[in-house]
């Protein structure tokens, strides 16, 4: 990575490239419009002119084959800067699915590795997808059990010893570590929990790390931002669903900030909105922070 002052970078997810008719959804999905949204990305990237790469939290395709890889190849393929991708579940739908991804779209991954760190002088994002079941990087489309390899923890470790002279250490992983707070959507219930193991794992290497100061998380489609001790839980709304959103972060000597950016005003379709779930975009604590070192 090139060596910088400051830094920003995007941060979308669930995109579902290649699902007819879509599965989970929260709002109104145009992913078979994708070619527009992108396009508005784009042109978006340009006017802005700093961004330096764009993180895929994965569900990039509905299903692993080699025409859906493809088609998020060519998707994403015009944009000014590069995309690196963590693999979701929607991801691993085949038994070879992540032979399939390395040698079908290397560019998407660093040392063609589904694990791996991008780092300059202020910050190290560390990508580590889950796994969803005893076999590594496959989803059989029933289990959820969600968990990390010993390797991947161990090397997760190392990595973050390595580089935690950094101002920033950002985790990446498609699972959501947190739900959705009641307070934001109103249930009685915090939303789309994750398995109170997995929460664990996660908490424990944050007590460990003090300068990883993100987590950021996918797979549910709503944007969340809590703050525990020293560390921002993230998780975004699908980028392919109206209001077409995706988080801006910018990272520099003084501090770490992310907004959340809608594209809505930018396509030339007419998008439909749900407006039962007005949760999903959530409040402004859940769309943005800013925290000066």
């Amino acid at each position: 990575m090139n060596r910088l002052n400051s830094s920003e970078f995007i941060y979308l997810t669930d995109t579902h490239l290649g699902a007819d008719p879509i599965g989970y959804y929260q709002q109104y999905s145009y992913n078979k419009s994708f070619t527009e949204i992108i396009a508005a990305l784009k042109t978006w990237i340009i006017d802005n002119g700093n961004i330096d790469f764009i993180l895929h939290g994965g569900d990039i395709i509905d299903q692993t084959s080699e025409a859906n890889i493809d088609l998020a190849k060519k998707e994403f393929s015009d944009l000014p800067v590069p995309l690196y991708l963590c693999l979701g579940n929607h991801d691993l739908t085949a038994i070879n699915s992540l032979n399939t991804w390395l040698v079908n779209a290397e560019n998407f991954f660093m040392d063609n590795k589904p694990c791996f760190c991008l780092e300059n002088d202020l910050y190290a994002v560390h990508v580590m997808p889950s796994y969803w079941c005893e076999t590594p990087y496959y989803w059989d489309r029933e289990e959820q059990n969600v968990n990390f390899s010993d390797e991947q923890i161990q090397s997760l470790e190392k990595n973050l010893l390595k580089y935690s002279d950094k101002k920033v250490q950002i985790l990446l992983t498609h699972s959501p570590v947190f739900g959705l707070s009641a307070e934001q959507t109103g249930f009685d219930e915090p939303y789309h929990e994750t398995k109170e193991k997995y929460v664990d794992i996660i908490l424990e290497i944050v007590k460990r790390h003090s300068s990883l100061k993100v987590v950021l998380g996918a797979h549910n489609h709503m944007n969340m931002h809590l703050q525990r001790s020293n560390t921002h839980f993230v998780t975004a709304s699908s980028f392919s669903e109206t209001p077409f959103e995706f988080k801006h972060f910018k990272i520099n000597e003084n501090g770490i900030s992310m907004s959340t950016i809608s594209l809505l005003k930018n396509i030339n379709f007419i998008a439909d909105y749900d407006f039962n779930k007005t949760y999903v975009q959530g409040r402004p604590c859940d769309r943005a922070f800013e925290e000066m070192f």
